[in-house]
């Protein structure tokens, strides 16, 4: 077992049970995939990570940790060579734009703009909402059609930073 709380997850209508799975889905084709220099298994880790991402929106990092992992490291750890790893790189992003493109031209063709999720934009606009005097002009941004992810996160990057520092001391309670 990964966690003892996944059985009590396992019978809610939650998605962690399902989106756990397919992160360690994911890992473990990696690492099977590196292990037996298997770009069909990276390939593989990366359709899963569409999957993951499909899913749940925060699936968009692993994709970016899988890929990281194998450029670097025939430069970190050595244990592949450079050209397995452009080869597995591809392979892993090959599958996830497989998976997830479908769904990322939705939401261009829906918004009018690329955006990795609006349940992303939405949250971080929210949080600004609850950091800012001026709350209730974040809070309704943040329930838009439209929420400017990055123009946001420009304007009051201080807000969210402060904000997000606040969230993480409290998390130690």
């Amino acid at each position: 077992a990964i966690h003892p709380d996944l059985a009590a997850y396992s019978a809610s209508v939650l998605t962690e049970a399902g989106f756990i799975f397919l992160v360690v889905l994911v890992v473990h084709l990696a690492v099977r995939g590196v292990s037996a220099r298997s770009p069909g298994s990276i390939f593989a880790a990366g359709l899963a990570s569409g999957a993951a991402y499909l899913y749940r929106t925060e699936g968009i990092g692993l994709p970016l940790v899988i890929v990281g992992f194998l450029a670097l490291g025939p430069l970190v750890w050595g244990g592949w060579g450079l050209s397995f790893a452009a080869r597995a790189v591809i392979c892993c992003l090959a599958g996830f734009v497989l998976i997830a493109s479908p769904y990322l031209i939705y939401l261009r063709l829906a918004s009018g703009h690329w955006m990795i999720g609006r349940e992303l934009g939405a949250a971080i606009t929210y949080k600004i909402g609850e950091a800012s005097s001026d709350g209730g002009y974040w809070r309704a941004l943040a329930f838009s059609r439209y929420v400017p992810l990055l123009a946001t996160l420009r304007q009051e990057l201080g807000l969210y930073l402060k904000k997000a520092a606040l969230d993480f001391a409290q998390s130690f309670y």
